[in-house]
């Protein structure tokens, strides 16, 4: 066992070499064989190989050779239980193949031709021609929010959530990557309610969305911190959900409509050309 070790450490450092100096590797040393079909060490990926130490190397071809070995076993098993029938996979492999070009040329013409572009005013159509499709789900905020010690607490924390301008927020952040133990700072990312409450002690026997509609700027305290909370806006769940919050989920429903009708449209074309040029030859016989 120890001589196979060194004599496949001995193949791998070899085929490697010859890989990265670009040498062609067919004919390469058999690792094994089953049945009169081999495996070869050129087959090995070696892409994996070149990640790993040299007896990590040598437990991956181990490790390889061993699936290989499996599965050759299993097909014979397979070939000598199965009808001619049961093994005649020639349709299957047909239609398989057929699909695959198919996905891969119609992935070719989504690239060199769809236009990726979706401008604001697009999305905000389809928003309002759709608007029962944006019903939310759960209940949302954006907000303003520091958790503090008491010792570091400042009274700017407030003027500078009140104020809520470029520069106080600015401020505010750079005063909380300093002396927080826990911020959010954004004034158009939209929040859940439930992520929200995580972060503050507040009982959960309140009803949340009547608490948040009628308090904008909330401070709780819980020795040894003080949570501040300022909220800017916030929608209830089963209403209309915000366009901001929607946004991405727009553009890929439109790029998905804009692939889906290019796709559609240029194998119309296609199809209409190939008939055209007569590559399309239709021989029985029109009922009379």
């Amino acid at each position: 066992m120890e001589f196979r070790i060194i004599y496949l450490l001995f193949l791998l450092l070899a085929l490697v070499a010859c890989r990265q100096k670009g040498v062609k590797t067919e004919g390469s040393q058999v690792l094994v064989e089953v049945n009169g079909k081999a495996l070869h060490l050129s087959e090995i990926d070696t892409s994996t190989l070149a990640k790993l130490s040299g007896e990590d190397s040598i437990e991956f071809i181990l490790q390889q050779e061993n699936a290989w070995i499996n599965e050759q076993i299993l097909l014979k098993r397979a070939e000598e239980s199965l009808s001619s029938e049961e093994m005649n996979l020639e349709k299957e492999l047909k239609e398989y193949k057929n699909n695959l070009l198919l996905y891969a040329f119609r992935e070719r013409l989504v690239i060199d031709q769809l236009d990726t572009i979706v401008t604001e005013e697009e999305i905000e159509e389809y928003y309002l021609k759709n608007k029962n499709n944006f019903e939310l789900k759960r209940n949302i905020a954006k907000i303003l929010f520091v958790k503090v010690t008491k010792e570091n607490f400042s009274e700017d924390i407030k003027v500078w959530m009140e104020d809520g301008s470029a520069e106080s927020l600015d401020a505010l952040k750079s005063f909380c990557e300093e002396n927080a133990e826990n911020y959010f700072i954004s004034d158009s990312l939209w929040l859940y309610f439930d992520d929200i409450w995580k972060e503050i002690p507040i009982s959960k026997t309140y009803n949340r969305e009547r608490f948040m509609n009628s308090n904008k700027f909330l401070t709780f305290e819980e020795d040894p911190y003080l949570y501040l909370l300022k909220i800017i806006d916030f929608r209830i769940k089963n209403s209309l959900s915000p366009l901001d919050l929607e946004k991405e989920k727009i553009k890929d429903i439109i790029l998905n409509k804009r692939k889906i009708s290019l796709i559609k449209n240029r194998e119309k074309e296609i199809i209409e050309m190939a008939y055209k040029n007569g590559e399309v030859k239709v021989l029985r016989k029109e009922k009379e």
